[in-house]
């Protein structure tokens, strides 16, 4: 399929899943609705944005410098995360209010390649924030909902996504992702943050290597 049509076939799938996986955090009470708050404040209109900059020139997507500075930033971010695990490190005064300038270009990146929410979210959250690693899985997972939902539904009416495709993600991925939330609240918080940083740097790396030898 066309890049555009894996972008809108990628979002929609994204918030397909993480519907079943954010109920097991609600239940739970795992999701910080004041820290979501701010980081849709400035996460949502990038979304938007960078969906109808996709949808609109799409000559954006040909280039794969964003998806390198993305994954370069992630596998930054990550080393520095894991350091201060390795350290005891915790934000001595979180501001939460500050999310905003962050969660922006997250929503613009998500917006036109459909990756980065987790990763970054994440890592935000883990770095400028005092929630235990569990309420961070649970909280990033509201956001990229957010995200997915709003970038989903521009794609969605512009018709840039793959029914096919959809449907066979969608198969997987609905029954995996609650047993993932399941799995979760059963392991130890520094344990469970140094897996979250360590997936992020291999998501970091990942999009880093595709943007270097995008064609």
């Amino acid at each position: 399929m066309s890049p555009v049509q894996s972008v809108g076939t990628a979002l929609l799938f994204s918030a397909v899943v993480k519907v079943g996986s954010t109920l097991v955090y609600l239940v739970r009470r795992q999701v910080d609705f004041r820290v979501l708050g701010w980081m849709l404040a400035g996460g949502a209109p990038g979304a938007l944005i960078g969906s109808l900059l996709l949808t609109h020139v799409r000559g954006l997507r040909e280039s794969g410098v964003v998806l390198a500075i993305i994954g370069a930033s992630v596998v930054s971010a990550a080393m520095l995360g894991l350091r201060g695990v390795r350290r005891g490190d915790r934000p001595a005064q979180p501001h939460p209010a500050r999310l905003p300038w962050f969660t922006f270009p997250i929503g613009l990146e998500v917006g036109f390649s459909s990756a980065g929410a987790g990763a970054l979210g994440s890592l935000l959250m883990l770095q400028c924030t005092a929630l235990p690693p569990v309420r961070v899985v649970g909280t990033d997972l509201m956001f990229g909902l957010g995200l997915s939902l709003i970038g989903g539904s521009v794609h969605l009416a512009a018709g840039n996504w793959d029914q096919p495709a959809l449907l066979l993600l969608v198969l997987g991925g609905v029954a995996g992702a609650p047993l993932g939330a399941l799995a979760a609240g059963r392991i130890p918080a520094k344990p469970l943050r140094t897996g979250l940083l360590l997936w992020s740097a291999l998501l970091g790396g990942v999009l880093l290597v595709q943007g270097l030898f995008y064609r």
